[in-house]
């Protein structure tokens, strides 16, 4: 299997964005089987063993370099293939650091407005070999910076360091680059520690959804590189925001579509007085509300990628609807899979309480459903 090719010089056609999905899903459905997501979440998983599948994917894929600007080494392909390439993610409940790295600390990286970083950071990320996390604040404009859980300080010779504790770091253990926000006296302040500095200590943390895993980061003076102006981290961050929100809709829709999959082969094949249980009114009702709730977050994030691609500045609201959306559809649609599958879908030995979890945990992403509900109203100007 070779790395994905796009022409860009016009928009990507429906037959590429086809090909790229069957490309994804066929090494994901190899490389990143039910029975991963499974010894993850049982707790029989292997950190070496989520680094070489993404070692992997980057090698054969090249998915990461796909959505980067062309001046950092990527293709620029754009949000149309972004969401294509997180929707067969979220389908797969892939447990590498694709979203933190290639989505979340990218779009930190390309807001804060430092060039020199990008061009140190960015051809890294687009290659694999560096693995970024950024730990994003979940409050937006309005938080004050001595509430922020690091602090920076800056000695005579304009050198910063940080101290503090972030507790919930997306893909913390095996990450080379941490992006934090930190507290300064000129407000709060976007900062890059690598791996393996003085003073920094990473730890796994125990999740409900294993196969996304967060650790704790803890910083005793740890050296640091600050990015951007000092103060001008708020922006950044809610731009960090919106394209993890546009990201997250876009997995859960490819994992909730796969849940709705499952449950009407299950329909088709569980048999009750004769009959295929699929049959019956009352179940056919039951999918058919978790295939509109599906259509509809489906259509919200292809209009959230659409408005991205031709920059329009309605993204940051259409991101937010979409992620919104997404989530009450996912929530949904797993749940009515854990009844409609009956006594089966309660044991752990089923697929649908994983995916139960994921929908749980994203719901509950970038400070959950009442934040982020806050948020799409700061965006439509309610």
């Amino acid at each position: 299997m070779t790395s994905v090719n796009l022409d860009r010089t016009e928009s990507v056609s429906e037959e590429e964005l086809t090909a790229l999905r069957g490309t994804i899903r066929d090494f994901l459905v190899k490389h990143s089987s039910e029975q991963v997501a499974r010894n993850l979440t049982d707790g029989h998983d292997s950190a070496h063993g989520r680094a070489a599948l993404w070692t992997r994917l980057q090698d054969e894929l090249g998915l990461v370099s796909l959505v980067l600007p062309v001046q950092y080494g990527g293709d620029d392909a754009g949000y149309a293939v972004l969401r294509v390439v997180l929707e067969e993610h979220g389908r797969a409940l892939l447990a590498g650091p694709f979203l933190a790295s290639a989505v979340t600390a990218t779009a930190t990286l390309l807001a804060c407005g430092d060039d020199e970083a990008c061009a140190r950071y960015l051809p890294g990320i687009g290659s694999g070999e560096t693995v970024a996390t950024a730990a994003l604040p979940v409050f937006g404009q309005d938080q004050e910076p001595e509430e922020l859980g690091i602090r920076a300080d800056q000695d005579g010779a304009g050198s910063w360091t940080l101290t503090g504790t972030e507790w919930s770091v997306p893909s913390a253990v095996g990450a080379t680059l941490f992006l934090l926000v930190a507290a300064t006296p000129e407000g709060s302040s976007l900062f890059a520690v690598e791996s393996g500095a003085a003073g920094l200590s990473v730890t796994g943390s125990d999740t409900l959804d294993r196969t996304r895993p967060v650790g704790r980061v803890d910083l005793d003076g740890a050296p640091a590189r600050l990015l951007g102006k000092p103060g001008a981290a708020a922006t950044t961050v809610e731009h960090a925001v919106d394209v993890t929100a546009f990201a997250l809709a876009a997995e859960q829709v490819g994992a909730a579509r796969r849940c709705l999959e499952a449950t009407l082969e299950y329909a088709r094949e569980r048999r009750q007085f004769g009959r295929p249980i699929g049959s019956f009114q009352a179940v056919k009702h039951r999918l058919a509300d978790m295939l509109t709730r599906l259509e509809l977050a489906d259509a919200a994030t292809e209009e959230a990628a659409l408005t991205a691609d031709r920059g329009d500045p309605t993204f940051s609201a259409a991101a937010h609807i979409a992620f919104i959306s997404a989530s009450d559809a996912f929530q949904f649609v797993t749940t009515e899979m854990i009844q409609l599958h009956g006594g089966i879908g309660f044991t752990w030995e089923h697929a649908a309480h994983r995916y139960f979890r994921r929908a749980k945990s994203s719901e509950n992403a970038l400070g959950g459903p009442t934040r982020n509900h806050e948020r799409l109203m700061t965006r439509l100007d309610l």
